[in-house]
């Protein structure tokens, strides 16, 4: 046993802990659920954004600094925390120069001897940097789903024996849900008669361990046709040779593009937008179509299925010498200008 004296190890304690409040942005604080008095360590002020000469530790001091929507859930966290219950809790509080931080606090309760909770014990620590870093993943996982919504595709990842660990933006693959296709189930997507061959090809990529593109056909609806869906495949190293995972894409073909649409399906916002488009009037657009006035009117009043064709490709017509370029894909029309 070491001659340490009891002044020198709590000395030595108080020193410890402001090292780590100082190194580790933690502060420890406590709260006795019977007097109400509430201690609050320089590193849960240095926190919070309060002056310790000044401010008093309280529930009140505290939420003037809470984040305006994150006080009702303090609000009520601080009510269980006063019956002995004490989840883990991450806000964010506005510091007093305008700056941000996310806080979270972890505490436990101690009881008297009667068993009534006597006084709640915890740390606060800043998380400012993890919860940047959760956003940052949160907001490129949005711009990823984007993309694949937009371009048919999903990355993907499997295990070193290939079955499938995630699949992030399944919802552009027109699948119901992300379950479904976990491990080996990804096969039941597949049209039944083509699961045997596709897993034994699969199997075979695996087993080379070597960057591969194949074709497989994915049965996504009960009422679609099979897709032929492009698979890339790539796998990832350890330092030492071995495959770790595989990741890659599955890339669904592009709908089919039509650049000469059924002039019945322009409508009059299509005509309006070309016109805009072009910056003509209405008697501009008379003038290069040799189409009258009232019935330019008429064309934009109304549905253009209900004119004669020949009006709207006399329209058409002229709005494309004048620049403007429609494309259609499916039932959608889009028009632009040409370069």
């Amino acid at each position: 046993m070491l001659g340490v004296s009891d002044q020198h190890t709590s000395i030595s304690s108080r020193s410890l802990l402001s090292i780590a409040e100082e190194m580790g942005q933690l502060g420890v604080w406590s709260h006795n659920l019977r007097t109400g008095e509430t201690f609050w360590s320089p590193g849960v002020h240095r926190m919070i954004g309060t002056n310790p000469a000044i401010d008093r530790p309280s529930f009140g001091t505290l939420l003037r600094s809470v984040h305006p929507d994150d006080s009702k859930g303090i609000s009520e966290a601080w009510e269980l925390m006063r019956q002995g219950f004490t989840p883990e809790l991450t806000f964010r509080v506005i510091h007093p120069n305008g700056n941000l931080r996310w806080l979270t606090r972890r505490c436990e309760v101690l009881y008297a001897k009667d068993g009534a909770p006597l006084r709640v014990v915890g740390m606060l620590m800043d998380t400012t940097t993890q919860e940047s870093l959760r956003e940052l993943f949160r907001k490129n996982e949005r711009r990823l789903g984007a993309l694949g919504e937009g371009f048919k595709f999903s990355t993907w990842s499997a295990d070193r024996n290939g079955a499938l660990t995630s699949l992030p933006q399944w919802r552009s693959l027109g699948l119901e849900s992300y379950s479904q296709v976990i491990g080996w189930d990804w096969l039941q997507i597949v049209p039944k008669s083509e699961r045997a061959q596709t897993k034994a090809e699969w199997e075979k990529v695996v087993a080379g361990g070597k960057r591969f593109t194949s074709h497989i056909r994915l049965a996504l609806g009960t009422t679609e046709d099979p897709i032929k869906v492009t698979v890339y495949s790539e796998p990832v190293f350890a330092s030492d040779g071995t495959i770790l995972e595989w990741v890659g894409l599955f890339v669904r073909p592009a709908e089919a593009s039509n650049d000469a649409p059924d002039v019945q399906k322009i409508k009059p916002v299509h005509i309006r937008a070309a016109r805009a488009l072009l910056e003509w009037s209405i008697e501009d657009l008379s003038r290069a179509s040799g189409v009258s006035v009232s019935s330019i009117r008429r064309v934009e009043g109304w549905e253009a299925s209900s004119v004669r064709g020949q009006t709207l490709e006399l329209i058409k017509a002229a709005l494309e010498r004048g620049g403007v370029t429609f494309h259609s894909r499916g039932d959608n029309i889009s028009i632009g200008l040409r370069a």
